[in-house]
Formats: structure tokens, C-alpha cells, sequence
């Protein structure tokens, strides 16, 4: 087996060198960003396999006789066949290697997951599959992005229903998250109606923090005072994208009631503040599980050093995240759920 290295200015253009030097085939080994800028790829390729391509390659299409185009026949046969028995063998090289260089770097991802928050079993199944993934040709880097993203990750338009009821506990960010979503809604959609509904009638302000919001968006605004008008409100509404905010945890069974009047289907979204702590998120959900959110939104991840905890956590209860959240602003640091962030966040580990 030999070892080159590939360079590039980003990622792609040195892959696309490896590819094009190696072939699709290669062993991706890993890849690093270079001190005076670029991208470097190490690689390895088989030199039997690599030598019994070229052969192949070199062979003329036809002999001018009968007998020599099935000499040529099967010896392509035969070349191919040592070709895929080599990429066999050096897949179960791979696998079975207790203590190489693979599980040294699964060991130092898992480690480095774990500075971040996530608990060790899935820092672990992430590493899993960032190694099955790698050995498919794929780039660490990418691999650890797939793995996160299938693993946390809601799909995107997993809820076609207009109207989406936010969920959490005091202090969570429901209200800022209500108009951020609605604002990302207008700026996506144009000229679509959206409405703010607030349902909170527990804390002080919180109507009157709803509609500055939607003052501040110029969509409609409505706070029903009885769960039969929320009802009606939702039947007689045209906008097109509903965001409704709610009270906190303690009125939650009153809060299943109002929404039970709800005769069109509803998103239930938790929103989780990345800096609750583990005891608090599990209480949060005791509270919380019987109004069955389908996914999550996860605030204030510039107030956290592991942002993987509340991740972890909400992967553990089954519940997958949409947006990822910091600061306040209507749409600076109000992100659909990607890994960009975690992964800026892993190198640093």
C-alpha cells in the first residue's frame, strides 16, 4: 500500500485531485488545514490493484483474431477479479485492526465529542459511523457532519401543519423564538400572511413582549382569552404560517386542554436553552413529554461550552432538532439545524 498526499485550496479541489490521480477507490486516511492556508489530504492506494487497472487499461480491445479477443477477455476477467479481492482484503485489514491508527482516531473524536458535552455512547455511535463512512471514501470532516446530522438532525418539512405551538420552560426564549420564526417565515415566503398568537396569560409582559413582535413584523396579532376562541381563531385565519407562544411548564395540562380545540393538525416544538443543565432538562421533560413535541428548537448556545448535553439529550428522548439558536436578533444567529457550528467547535477541542 502506498501513501500520498493531496492538496488543494479547499476540501473539493483536493479530493478532486486524489480522484483523479487514485481513482474513487482510494482510502481516504484523513485531512488537515495547512498554516499557510489550503486543504492537505493523506491518502492510500493499493499498487497491486492500481498496476492491475493499468494493465487492463493498456490492453488492446481486439487482437485482429477469435482467439485473442478471448485471451484478451479473460484476462480483463482475471485482472478484475485480483482488483476486487485486493479491495476486499484491505477492507478486512481495516475492520479487523484492534489498535491501529483508525481506533486511535475514533478515540481522540470521541474524546473530543465529550469536551463538548455528548455522552460517551454517542460520541461513540457517532464515531461508528464516521469510520464506516470514511471507509467509503468520504472525508473525516464530512463524515462527522453526515453522522451528526442524521443522528440530531429533524428532516427538513418534517411537519407540513401551518400552525406551530412552542413549548419550554420559563426563560427558554419561546417569545423571541416565536418572532424569529416568523420573520424567517416573511423573508422566505414574501408576501405570505403570517399571525402571532400568545396563549401566555401567566407571566407578567408576555402578551405585550408577542405583540411588540409582531408590531415589530407588521403580521397579525391575537391573544384568546378561553381555549374555544383559540378554536375559532385558528378556523377563521387566513395566514398561511401561525406561530403560537405559550406559558411555561406549570400550566401545561391547562395548555394540552387549549390546544385539544385545535381542529386543524399543529407542530408541537420544545424550545430547550442549551444552558440548562442535565437535572433541569429532565425535568423540564417530565413536565412536558405528555403534549408530545415532534421536534425542537435549542436556545441560547452562545451562553454554553457543551452544547452536545442538551443535543445528547434530546436524541436520548427521541426528539430531533430544526433550528439552533443565539443572541436575540430577528435573524442573525437564528439558523436552520446544521453542524457547521459543532464542527467549528471540534476543531477548536
Amino acid at each position: 500500500m502506498r501513501i500520498r498526499r493531496f492538496h488543494g485550496r479547499t476540501s473539493a479541489e483536493a479530493m478532486a485531485r486524489l480522484k483523479a490521480a487514485l481513482g474513487a477507490d482510494a482510502l481516504v486516511l484523513g485531512s488537515e488545514a495547512l498554516p499557510e492556508g489550503g486543504i492537505e489530504i493523506l491518502a492510500a492506494v493499493d499498487i497491486e490493484e492500481r498496476a492491475g487497472e493499468a494493465v487492463v487499461q493498456r490492453l488492446p480491445a481486439t487482437t485482429g483474431s477469435a482467439s485473442g479477443s478471448d485471451e484478451n477477455r479473460a484476462l480483463r476477467s482475471e485482472l478484475r477479479g485480483i482488483s476486487g479481492r485486493l479491495e476486499r482484503m484491505r477492507r478486512a485489514i481495516l475492520e479487523a485492526a484492534p489498535h491501529g491508527a483508525e481506533n486511535s482516531s475514533a478515540d481522540q473524536l470521541i474524546s473530543r465529542l465529550a469536551s463538548l458535552g455528548f455522552t460517551g455512547g454517542l460520541a461513540a455511535r457517532v464515531a461508528a459511523e464516521v469510520r464506516s463512512e470514511t471507509l467509503d471514501g468520504n472525508l473525516p470532516e464530512d463524515a462527522i457532519a453526515l453522522s451528526l446530522t442524521r443522528l440530531l438532525a429533524a428532516p427538513r418539512g418534517q411537519s407540513a401543519a401551518r400552525t406551530r405551538v412552542l413549548i419550554g420552560a420559563p426563560g427558554s426564549g419561546k417569545t423571541t423564538t416565536a418572532g424569529r420564526l416568523i420573520a424567517h417565515h416573511l423573508l422566505s415566503s414574501g408576501a405570505e400572511e403570517a399571525l402571532l398568537v400568545s396563549l401566555d396569560n401567566r407571566k407578567v409582559g408576555a402578551a405585550e413582549e408577542a405583540r411588540a413582535w409582531a408590531r415589530a413584523l407588521r403580521v397579525d396579532f391575537c391573544a384568546p382569552h378561553d381555549p374555544g376562541a383559540f378554536g375559532d381563531l385558528l378556523e377563521r385565519t387566513n395566514a398561511g404560517f401561525v406561530v403560537v407562544d405559550t406559558p411555561g411548564v406549570d400550566a401545561s395540562h391547562e395548555l394540552e386542554h387549549t390546544l385539544c380545540h385545535a381542529r386543524e393538525p399543529i407542530c408541537v416544538t420544545v424550545v430547550v436553552s442549551a444552558a440548562m443543565s442535565r437535572a433541569a432538562l429532565a425535568r423540564t421533560w417530565g413536565q412536558l413529554a405528555h403534549l408530545e413535541p415532534t421536534e425542537a428548537i435549542v436556545t441560547h448556545l452562545d451562553a454554553t461550552d457543551e452544547p452536545g448535553l442538551v443535543l445528547g439529550w434530546l436524541e436520548s428522548v427521541g426528539v430531533r432538532v430544526s433550528w439552533l439558536a443565539s443572541g436575540r436578533s430577528a435573524l442573525e444567529g437564528f439558523e436552520p439545524m446544521d453542524t457547521k457550528g459543532i464542527l467549528e467547535r471540534l476543531r477548536a477541542a
